[in-house]
């Protein structure tokens, strides 16, 4: 990574020499490139990890509304059989 400054021959403004500048700047191109390559990899793993995350995160709570299902139905069995027996009170089996 060399650049060559040589002055003119009328000694006015010096010259640069960009055959190695542009060299330079392909591969400053080709790191930028690969690394934002890299981070959109790793956004991608990360997405994907988070997305499973909150699928057993929502299995979990699927299960735990399943369970409350279950037990709010024997409940209201349970009150109804109350009531029919006249254990307890229409308010109760209502609110049951």
């Amino acid at each position: 990574m060399r650049s060559r400054l040589s002055a003119n021959r009328d000694n006015t403004a010096p010259k640069l020499e960009t055959d190695d500048f542009s060299k330079s700047f392909d591969l400053s191109c080709e790191v930028a490139a690969t690394t934002s390559y890299r981070g959109a990899i790793l956004n991608g793993f990360r997405e994907v990890e988070d997305a499973l995350s909150d699928l057993g995160t929502l299995a979990l709570q699927g299960e735990a509304v399943d369970r409350a299902l279950v037990l709010a139905r024997d409940t209201t069995l349970l009150t109804k059989e109350r009531y029919q027996q006249g254990l307890t009170t229409y308010l109760d089996f209502v609110d049951a």
